[in-house]
């Protein structure tokens, strides 16, 4: 009895170290792509076509605040900071290309965002498909109620039936799937649209991604559970030879 109520014991530690410590790792995405159209003060211009867009971003996607799901098919979420800000800034990043050299975080208003979709339902003309898609997104804004404000965008999508996976996830299982903001994501999966934007209030340069490198990559939900597993067997293992 002592030893089956210490197993359970031991056991709910590791889960609430592992609950404690998921998402809190900030994640980088170091990107480049190439700009295919160009916005400037409203009107479409062409200066900077076919040039190289290259940046990188870091969020801690584990302070978003939910900001919208169904708990089955899609999931976005959103936080926002204010002067006077965190002393560590929970997201940052610059990017080149074009007519652009920008940077994101440092306020005095500053916004990041995430969103995961999974065989989201879309229904135009009467036609339905499904979608797979992901996407991140920070702004930083020159005051702390309107712009203009400096902002890094990326996304991919691919649709989908449904049931088959897209190749873009990682974790595959559409029966309750992951709908968590830090996950694995094949941002250049074969046949999925790649795309990012940076901005600065007045300039918007649109570019296909062509890479995308993101760190820490996160573990499949299996790695997870097995070193979990390792983990509560080690603890009780040391138990028996220390009794």
């Amino acid at each position: 009895m002592s030893l089956h109520v210490t197993r359970i014991s031991i056991i709910a530690l590791a889960v609430a170290i592992t609950a404690g410590t998921a998402g809190a790792t900030p994640v980088t995405w170091n990107f480049s792509g190439t700009i295919y159209a160009e916005q400037v003060a409203g009107a479409w211009v062409s200066t900077s076509i076919g040039k190289t867009v290259s940046g990188t971003l870091t969020l801690d996607l584990s302070l978003l605040s939910e900001a919208g799901t169904d708990g089955i098919t899609y999931h976005n979420g959103d936080a926002s900071f204010r002067y006077p800000l965190p002393t560590s800034l929970p997201l940052h990043g610059s990017a080149t290309g074009g007519a652009l050299n920008i940077a994101v975080g440092g306020g005095p208003y500053d916004y990041m965002s995430s969103y995961v979709n999974k065989g989201y339902a879309n229904t135009w003309e009467g036609v339905t498909t499904y979608q797979d898609s992901y996407g991140i997104g920070a702004d930083s804004c020159r005051s702390v109620t309107s712009g203009p404000c400096n902002s890094i965008s990326l996304s991919t999508s691919m649709n989908t039936d449904g049931i088959r996976a897209s190749g873009i996830f990682g974790n595959t299982t559409y029966d309750h799937p992951d709908l968590s903001f830090d996950q694995r994501v094949n941002w250049l999966s074969s046949g999925a649209s790649s795309f990012g934007v940076i901005a600065d209030g007045n300039t918007y340069e649109y570019f296909k991604l062509t890479s995308v490198i993101q760190s820490p990559v996160p573990e499949p939900g299996g790695v997870t559970l097995f070193t979990l597993g390792l983990f509560t067997l080690t603890l009780l293992a040391r138990r028996r030879i220390l009794s």
